[in-house]
């Protein structure tokens, strides 16, 4: 995402407008790049209508169910708002190449220096595994993990299985596993995530991933690492969808993340 796209003050994105350096990057196979892996070009997906309207139902984007909105939700409801945001989603068009991704990610920290990760969703597990590749991450903000949590090798827990799917863990040597545990991290889970099983596959999916995150947790500081996990609702902020940095209350959600930069003295 170029920075261009958000010239004027006031409309750019919060962490922007603080003045922070900000690299965006995205994967090539996903939203804006519509290319595979071999770099060749698609035509317009036919099926794109139906396919944005499973995604809301089933991929679990935290908006609601089918057409009709979780209670209370943070995300702008306005039809303009509506059509902008699906048409950033993509189906992907090719298979995700995870040591390709991490090693261009772990090859700009190397270029650029030290800095700070923020993921989200599928990316959050491809932080972690980043992280073990350059010693120029300082930390990592992840908001919604929900794949390839990593634990010591010999402790990886049980997959968590789930209305449509299974989530596991991946296994690393310790002393590869230690290197999570020298940075600070911080984990942001929004609203509408059961703590029981339900129908939902997308509602399920987040149970999942926040159910695994909670053991992830204990098990970096059990080891001497420093991983917050913030679930939204427990700390009063309720609302929020998958996407809480482009919620209404987006602010709210950047003050967070400002508080936690600077209680971990990585503001400067």
């Amino acid at each position: 995402m170029a920075m261009d796209n958000f010239p004027k003050p006031g409309n750019q994105p919060p962490m922007v407008e603080r003045v922070f350096k900000i690299f965006f990057f995205e994967k090539n196979i996903q939203f804006t790049s519509s290319t595979n892996q071999d770099g060749e070009e698609l035509d317009e997906v036919p099926y794109r209508v139906a396919f944005l309207q499973l995604r809301m139902i089933n991929f679990g984007l935290g908006l609601g169910i089918g057409t009709e909105f979780y209670p209370g939700v943070q995300f702008d409801k306005k039809p303009e708002t509506l059509d902008q945001f699906f048409r950033q989603i993509t189906p992907d068009t090719g298979p995700i190449d995870l040591n390709a991704n991490t090693d261009a990610v772990s090859a700009l920290f190397d270029e650029v220096g030290d800095g700070i990760l923020v993921t989200h969703s599928h990316s959050g597990g491809q932080g972690w595994l980043t992280a073990l590749k350059t010693d120029h991450i300082k930390g990592i903000i992840s908001y919604e993990p929900g794949s390839n949590f990593v634990f010591p090798e010999g402790i990886v827990p049980e997959p968590i299985h789930y209305v449509g799917g299974t989530l596991g863990a991946k296994g690393v040597p310790i002393d590869e596993f230690k290197k999570l545990t020298q940075i600070p991290i911080v984990m942001y889970y929004g609203d509408y995530i059961p703590t029981e099983p339900v129908e939902n596959p997308g509602q399920e999916q987040w149970r999942a991933a926040l159910q695994m995150a909670k053991r992830w947790t204990e098990t970096v500081n059990n080891n001497g690492g420093d991983v917050t996990l913030v679930h939204l609702p427990e700390i009063g902020i309720n609302g929020n969808t998958h996407f809480p940095f482009s919620d209404l209350n987006n602010k709210q959600i950047a003050d967070l993340m400002s508080e936690w930069l600077k209680q971990k003295g990585l503001d400067k």
